[in-house]
This record gives C-alpha cells, structure tokens and sequence, in this order.
C-alpha cells in the first residue's frame, strides 16, 4: 500500500487537504470516502487495510474545517457547498484513478452527505455504501435547544454547539477510544449553521423514497448513540431500489473502528459486498 498526500482548493477558496491510498499491483476500483462530522481522513486505518489489501485504491479529503483541511471549524456557508466539495472530490477522484470504477463511501454525517449526493446528483457510481448515516440524532434534542439553535443559525451562525452523543458510543474498541480522545483533529462541537443545514437536509432524504439505479449499502449498529439506529433501518426498509441493509447487533457507530473481531466481521462483509458490485 501506497499514500500519498495531496490539496486542492473548494469553489469558494478553501484549502483542502486530501490523501489517496493505492494498492499493491493493479487496482480494481477506487473507493471515494467521506468522512463523519468532527471526523478525518487518518481515523480509517483498518478500512484503508483491508481494501487496499483487497485490490482497491482509496481516495478522501478532510472536509472544509476539519481535520486539515481550512475553513472555519466544523462549519459550512451551506448544505449546496459540501455537496459542491463532493462534486470536487469526485472529479479529483477520477482524475487520480482514470477509467477505474468508483463507489462512494460515506460514514455518519459523510453518510448523510453521501446519501444526499446521490439522491439530488444521480450521479455515475459502481456502487455506494454509507454506514451509521447520520439522518437523525441517537439522543434528544429538546424544542428549547432546536429553537436556541435555529436563533444562533441566524445571529451567530459560527458558534459551537456541543453534538452530546457519549464517546464511548463510537466503539467497544477502548485502545481506539483512547486514541479518539488524543487526536487533536476530532471535535465534538458543531457549528449552529451547519446544525439546522443538516436537520432540514435530513427531512428531505427521510421523505424520498426512490434511489437512482446504483447498488446501494446501508449498514447500521444497534448500540449507536451517535445517531438514530431505529430511523436509519426503518429509512433503508423503505427505500426503494437495489438496497442492502445490513444490521449490526450490539455495535457501536464507528463500525469500522470496532474491537478486533467485530471489526474484522464489519469489514469482511464491506469487501464481499463491494466485490459482488464492482464489475
């Protein structure tokens, strides 16, 4: 395996900072991934592991104000932007692995996203996966917070709001867990603009009911506190078209980062999926 670190610039001038992973020999598709909120690039290491050693190239970005990537933290001007910066990641992602089949991978928020993309994009995919999609938070939001946030999204709409999941809901992995809570990179805030762009963005996923003609993977665990367990499997029972929902029992939401042998299990099943769909 092979990485190398690379940039590029979004549409409205924000420096981002993007990595590719490319596998030993020929490879056979590339995976275009889309992080989670709060999240980066480095905090796949098992997942960029067991796709490039299955034949696949990895390409991803940190996306605009987080990780190292610039802009404001945690922030976005719009929902349309990151959908742009998709756009973008796409293009470079071609570019890099011309003629190579691509799937889009999105986790939580970037699963979200992911789903978003393609719903209003359609656009040319060998497949999507989008695992934990944030489409709903694992814990209660109270009215006066929902309120208190949709104010600030007008006023002030660059402060941060804590995101209140519990950390341990990430993984039953402690060793991870520890080092989530070292990365200086992870943030557990959210801007307030960014809060309501995703709340209404997610009313309008969770109303649709038909995905383009690609092959698409909804994977979901069920200890996930970080998002809404219940929402995402009722979601993907109804979505109609070529959907695979696959339901984790007792896992947490970064199912990629969990303990060894569930983990192995997770990615076993991603690798086999994509195999099935990468023509």
């Amino acid at each position: 395996m092979k990485q190398e670190e690379y940039g590029w610039t979004t549409f409205d001038g924000i420096s981002i900072y993007a990595r590719s992973w490319k596998p030993e020999g020929t490879a056979r598709a590339v995976i275009a991934l889309v992080h989670g909120l709060g999240d980066h690039t480095g905090r796949y290491p098992w997942l960029v592991e067991t796709l490039t050693g299955a034949g696949y190239a990895i390409n991803a970005f940190d996306r605009r104000g987080e990780g190292k990537s610039g802009g404001p933290r945690v922030d976005t001007p719009s929902y349309e932007a990151l959908l742009r910066d998709i756009d973008q990641h796409l293009a470079k992602t071609r570019e890099r692995f011309p003629g190579l089949p691509v799937v889009l991978y999105g986790h939580s928020f970037g699963g979200a996203q992911t789903l978003c993309y393609v719903l209003k994009r359609s656009p040319q995919l060998a497949a999507v996966v989008a695992t934990s999609p944030g489409l709903a938070s694992g814990v209660h939001q109270p009215a006066a917070k929902l309120l208190a946030g949709r104010v600030l999204a007008k006023v002030a709409p660059r402060m941060h709001i804590p995101l209140g999941s519990p950390l341990s809901s990430i993984s039953h992995n402690t060793a991870w867990l520890e080092t989530t809570k070292a990365d200086p990179y992870f943030i557990q805030t959210i801007s307030a603009r960014i809060a309501i762009e995703q709340l209404k963005t997610n009313a309008w996923i969770l109303s649709q009911t038909n995905f383009p003609p690609v092959p698409l993977l909804i994977m979901q665990g069920t200890a996930d506190q970080h998002v809404d367990p219940k929402v995402n499997i009722e979601f993907a029972g109804r979505l109609k078209g070529d959907v695979t929902l696959k339901i984790w029992e007792g896992l947490g939401h970064e199912l990629h980062n969990e303990v060894e042998a569930s983990r192995a299990e997770v990615l076993a099943f991603v690798k086999g999926w994509i195999d099935k769909h990468v023509r």
